[in-house]
């Protein structure tokens, strides 16, 4: 009954996730436009304004511009705290006539919804929205033929959501020197230079999105979220980190993209890589180079056309409680001076090379990396040439990976030793290739019998878990807000 009622909780808390992400006083198909009076552009009305900016330049704080359908060929500088709300965002067309940015907003508390956004100019920040104030809401807007889609600088707690933002020549969104806005529930497609690219950025949230062409952060970004997100196609990673430090990755589709799924790279730390399924994406699923301190846990990798995990040159991650299986070459890898990573609870089967591969290249040796609890069931299970590597802890009490009473090795699926005393421990040690390493602790079943690997694991009740989480913290920042 218990068990039940958490339930329920959870699943209103998810639902009411979609309310979170709708800004104060907007959603979807409406906006507020309660307080000051209403400024009309186009239409038949004889006094109607013919263009957006001249309505703008007449309106005061609070005020309302609509504008009637029809094709606006103008560039808006928004520099009050307006509403500008198109009648139709298939049909409402604001056409920068390839000049500057289409739409510029300086003011904080802009509402801007119902329009297509088209035709910026060239030069090196146009776009077809620019940002450079705070608490704007960008909403149910087409942007699309600009340089950049939208281009946000030193600005924050901005909310951009069921946007659709296409065929842009440079990323659908550029974010510099920002924090704490929201991207969701967007479409971003065929922008060839990234769907969103982020430099500098700070407790921004993005999340619900359908992201083509990869979303990359650089620049000490840090303690950023991506979660809940389709990202695919990518000509380069699916999501890259570049010096960026506590970015949450969590519960996202990562699948089809040309260099791999993720690559956190180089001087990037305590990021945190969960509940993820990456899948059918060339090269890795996973790659972390001359990175430290990140966490892999429960994510499902799967039939990438590489290996499932890969550290070159990373040390003291912990990989834990994954699924890696149907990998084109390994499970999991470790190259050149990967030092001190744990490796732990990992499913790891049916990849075609090695379940893992701890390689030396030269004289550059991975080394005192520790490898316990892992179920392999690979045809090749291991090879280790880097140097004191640990593939067992002590032997303690507690259920391991195969349910058995002890904890100690990893369970072998070509492990032929015997278990004589029923505890779930081999009784010889299992050799791995490559050196003269040992798991001491080889992991059976109790009954001594090899078992067969497990595959996919459906996310459940952990998920909403992680949904609701993500809930309540907006709820939190929703409140801190107003």
């Amino acid at each position: 009954m218990k068990k039940a009622m958490i339930m329920i909780i959870c699943i209103l808390l998810f639902f009411s996730i979609f309310i979170v992400f709708l800004p104060t006083g907007i959603c979807p198909g409406t906006v507020d436009v309660s307080s000051g009076k209403t400024l009309y552009v186009g239409g038949s009305l004889p006094e109607n304004y013919t263009k957006i900016q001249d309505a703008v330049d007449n309106a005061s704080d609070g005020d309302t511009v609509f504008v009637y359908n029809g094709t606006y060929y103008e560039n808006v500088v928004v520099y009050k705290t307006v509403n500008l709300i198109g009648e139709n965002k298939e049909t409402t067309i604001i056409d920068g006539n390839g000049s500057e940015s289409v739409v510029f907003i300086n003011a904080d508390n802009v509402t801007i919804n119902g329009f297509s956004i088209i035709n910026s100019g060239n030069s090196t920040y146009d776009a077809g929205v620019t940002i450079y104030s705070n608490h704007n809401n960008i909403s149910e807007i087409n942007i699309q033929n600009n340089r950049w889609g939208i281009y946000l600088f030193d600005c924050s707690d901005n909310d951009i959501f069921l946007n659709s933002i296409f065929n842009n020549s440079y990323s659908g969104i550029l974010s510099e020197h920002t924090s704490n806005n929201t991207v969701t529930q967007n479409f971003i497609w065929n922008n060839p230079n990234g769907g969103i690219t982020v430099f500098s950025g700070s407790h921004d949230f993005f999340s619900f999105n359908h992201i083509q062409n990869g979303i990359s952060f650089w620049e000490d970004s840090n303690n950023s979220t991506l979660s809940l997100n389709y990202i695919y196609d990518s000509s380069y990673y699916g999501i890259q980190i570049e010096s960026g430090s506590n970015i949450t990755i969590n519960s996202n589709q990562i699948f089809n993209n040309s260099f791999g799924g993720i690559q956190i790279g180089s001087f990037s730390e305590s990021n945190n890589i969960s509940s993820n399924t990456i899948y059918e994406n060339n090269y890795d699923g996973i790659y972390i180079t001359h990175s430290s301190n990140n966490s892999i846990f429960s994510n499902n990798v799967h039939d990438n056309s590489n290996s499932g995990i890969g550290l070159g040159g990373a040390s003291k991650n912990i990989v834990i409680l994954n699924d890696i299986y149907n990998n084109y070459k390994n499970g999991i890898y470790l190259l050149i001076e990967s030092d001190n990573n744990t490796i732990t609870g990992n499913t790891i089967s049916n990849n075609s090379y090695y379940g893992i591969l701890i390689q030396a290249i030269g004289q550059r040796k991975p080394s005192n990396n520790i490898v316990y609890n892992n179920n392999f069931n690979n045809s090749n299970n291991s090879m280790d040439n880097g140097n004191m590597n640990i593939w067992n802890i002590s032997k303690i009490i507690g259920v391991n990976i195969m349910n058995g009473p002890y904890i100690g090795g990893n369970y072998w699926s070509d492990y032929n030793g015997t278990d004589n005393d029923s505890d779930g421990i081999g009784d010889n040690p299992y050799n791995i290739l490559g050196g003269n390493s040992q798991d001491t602790y080889p992991l059976m079943k109790i009954d001594g019998k090899r078992v067969e690997s497990t595959t996919t694991k459906t996310p459940g009740f952990e998920l909403i878990l992680v949904v609701c989480a993500i809930a309540l913290v907006l709820l939190w920042k929703r409140k801190r807000i107003n």
